[in-house]
């Protein structure tokens, strides 16, 4: 119950583990863990985003990976 309350709030840390892990990555997590749907970033936005930019994997790499993860979990 106390973890479904911090979910519900969107009361969350980035703690041990995050210290590897960009401002820009940790910035694009933020704004995707928004309570009010109105105000999260929309996947138009996330493309847009510093992080995702910036990124050196190509657009084209990540659609890749979504696919490949995506038969790899109907197989299942």
């Amino acid at each position: 119950p106390a973890l479904f309350k911090k979910i519900m709030a969107c009361d969350y840390e980035f703690g041990e583990g995050w210290d590897q892990i960009s401002d820009e990555a940790k910035d694009l997590v933020k704004n995707l863990l928004v309570k009010d749907p109105k105000k999260r970033l929309t996947a138009t936005q996330v493309l847009k985003h510093s992080w995702i930019l910036g990124s050196k994997v190509s657009s084209k790499q990540l659609q890749m990976t979504k696919l490949r993860d995506f038969v790899t979990k109907r197989q299942f």
